[in-house]
């Protein structure tokens, strides 16, 4: 075969060590690079792969995939503890895709080795789905809700300080000590009514006047008081609400940050992404998935996890990847110019690598024998002490059977898992064998992609005779109603409306492929824009769909109250320049520019020649060049654009 370079991705695990040993023996290819995630794991397979087949030249790399190569080396729970590394696994996954490409570990070892063939045996759904976004959900809720109920009783805090305070007056208050001395003025008052005909003195005040003065003196005196005592009770509740705040900022900050970059489907999309726009630079020819099941083959009543209780969502979502990036796998084996693309998915537990007595290790550590202690169930039970607190007994040592990234077993959990009508499993070197004689072009009958081309459902043959017949009823409709069909926006992206309604636009003024050819692109952008000037009612139907005009001189725009392109989500304004006016011209404006204009002569001269060369070659001559019509018939023109520009076409 040709084929001189292999990857193999997860090379030093229990399915990769066996697909080099095969590809090494049956292949012979010039050389093979081992990659794995653990340093160790990489040289002892090199070790052992060199001793076997000496004449391959053998090559290792170790770090994580699945990130930029600055952290390949990194464990995660370290990149989550620091904010300026989450945000970097942010822009990653989120951010913008040229740059994550450049960053990506993936991508620049596909740019180092440009391998022949890749085979990935990494377990992708259980790296994805064991960051456990349902734990990462939880967390981030609870910090999420303490943080907001701090800010609800601060906002509640600032408007107690805002609203006007009130001492409290109970019955009696304010009176005593001033009712002998509010009586003796009554008596006051009516001796002056009897001298001077009961009209108070100039400048006197009335009885009920005094007794409100005495009492809002005093008044005041307790208010002011207690308005003192309240701010200052207030400032304090702040200054402690404050500090809540500042103490629960940043774990839910953290947690939230985690959440977002835990999410599944993102990393799955942009996985797969980098690697075909990797694989598609460097020319590989062959990708092959050894994928999973997520549940060894069994069904939703699985009774295993991976150590966690059941019902498992965290297994369920390893399905769910796993059946994920199938799908995309099956996209990229229909994409244009892709290399060829295989899955075999085992759906058994896989089995086993060794059988021995060794030191039990969880999580990178080893796990330890502890002495018991007894305690009655009558009170809290606390689920996790301080190991201190228990004698050490040494590490746990039992007799495993190895089954590589499945984990280890005791004999017992080896024996109930592989039992008749449990999960029961499948050799690496069945699977090994597959795979070699798959990339060989051998049909094994277990590669899961072609299984699925030969059940999809295809496009048949009644739909295309039915196809004539809704589009002349679209015609008789149009005409009747006088109301053009062209495009409402809702079908993306929005280049695809920009390009039905410019050439739309063409076809109205000029009808045919040749009578576009005849005409320089000046004349055909002003024409056009006469035309619309004259048929505000289309000015209407284009704007009021998201698509705003660009008229002839570049500076002017006709638009509706909302513009498709360009699409911000964190602003409503922009202030264009001249790159962006380019860009957005292409993307999503009905762009009457003489420049655009060019690029359509350009497309009709190359839609002419493929139409004149179907005289003399028959059917042979219709591939996705070939344009049948003389006539500007807009859908078929805007296809043409997809097939020939975009590379937008189907394969299968």
């Amino acid at each position: 075969m040709s084929d001189k370079t292999f990857l193999l991705l997860g090379g030093a695990g229990l399915v990769g060590l066996q697909v080099a040993r095969a590809v090494a023996r049956e292949i012979v290819p010039q050389r093979v690079i081992i990659a794995s995630l653990y340093q160790r794991e990489v040289r002892e397979a090199l070790s052992v792969l060199k001793k076997e087949c000496a004449e391959v030249e053998w090559l290792g790399v170790w770090g994580d995939v699945f990130v930029r190569a600055d952290f390949q080396h990194e464990r995660r729970s370290d990149l989550l503890a620091s904010k300026a590394h989450r945000d970097d696994l942010y822009d990653d996954l989120l951010g913008d895709l040229d740059a994550a490409y450049k960053r990506s570990r993936l991508v620049q070892l596909i740019q180092e080795y440009k391998p022949d063939v890749i085979v990935d045996s990494i377990n992708t759904a259980t790296a994805i789905s064991y960051q456990d976004a349902y734990t990462a959900a939880v967390i981030a809720k609870q910090k999420m809700d303490a943080l907001f109920g701090e800010i609800e009783a601060l906002t509640r805090t600032i408007h107690q300080m805002q609203a006007p305070v009130v001492a409290p007056i109970h019955a009696g208050e304010g009176n005593e000590g001033n009712e002998g001395e509010i009586e003796r003025e009554r008596e006051r008052e009516r001796e002056r009514e009897g001298n001077g005909g009961g009209i108070p003195a100039a400048g006197s005040e009335g009885i009920g006047d005094k007794r409100f003065a005495i009492r809002d003196t005093r008044t005041e005196g307790i208010q002011a008081a207690y308005s003192r005592e309240q701010v200052e009770h207030l400032s304090a509740q702040v200054n402690a609400q404050l500090a809540k705040l500042a103490e629960l900022r940043k774990p839910a900050q953290r947690a939230f940050e985690a959440l977002l970059i835990s999410q599944a489907v993102p990393q799955l999309v942009r996985h797969v992404v980098l690697i075909l726009r990797a694989m598609d630079e460097v020319g590989t020819r062959l990708y092959l998935k050894i994928g999973t099941t997520g549940t060894g083959g069994m069904g939703l009543n699985i009774p295993y996890t991976h150590g966690e209780d059941k019902p498992s969502a965290k297994l369920m979502s390893k399905t769910a990847v796993g059946f994920a990036h199938t799908g995309l796998l099956f996209l990229m084996a229909r994409t244009p110019n892709a290399p060829i693309v295989k899955e075999i998915k085992p759906a058994a537990m896989i089995g086993y690598a060794d059988i021995n007595m060794r030191a039990i290790q969880e999580r990178g550590k080893p796990v330890l024998r502890y002495a018991p202690k007894t305690q009655k169930l009558n009170g809290t039970l606390v689920l996790r002490e301080n190991a201190d607190d228990y004698a050490e007994r040494g590490k746990l040592e039992v007799v495993i059977v190895d089954t590589g990234e499945n984990g280890m077993f005791a004999k017992g959990e080896f024996e109930a898992i592989t039992a008749m009508n449990q999960m029961e499993f499948v050799t690496p070197e069945e699977i090994a064998s597959k795979v070699v004689l798959e990339i060989r072009g051998v049909n094994t009958g277990n590669e899961v992609l072609s299984a699925l081309d030969s059940t999809v459902l295809n496009p048949s043959y009644r739909a295309g005779t039915l196809r004539r017949a809704a589009l002349e009823d679209l015609t008789r409709l149009e005409n009747e109603t006088h109301i053009p069909s062209v495009a409402l926006g809702q079908l993306g992206p929005p280049e695809l409306s920009k390009l039905l309604f410019e050439a739309f636009l063409l076809r109205q003024r000029y009808h045919t492929l040749e009578r576009v050819l005849n005409q320089r692109p000046k004349k055909i952008a002003d024409a056009l824009y006469t035309w619309l000037k004259k048929h505000p009612q289309i000015v209407e139907l284009i704007i009021s769909v998201g698509l705003p005009i660009l008229a002839p001189d570049g500076e002017t725009l006709l638009r509706g109250p909302f513009l498709r392109i360009p699409e911000r989500a964190d602003t409503n304004l922009v202030k264009p320049t001249p790159e962006d006016i380019d860009a957005w011209g292409r993307k999503g404006w009905v762009d009457l520019r003489p420049e655009n204009f060019v690029l359509w002569r350009e497309r009709f001269e190359q839609m002419e020649r493929a139409r004149e060369g179907l005289r003399g070659r028959g059917s042979s001559a219709v591939t996705t060049e070939a344009y049948l019509f003389e006539e500007i018939r807009i859908g078929e023109v805007v296809a043409w654009v997809f097939n020939n520009e975009e590379e937008g076409y189907r394969i299968k």
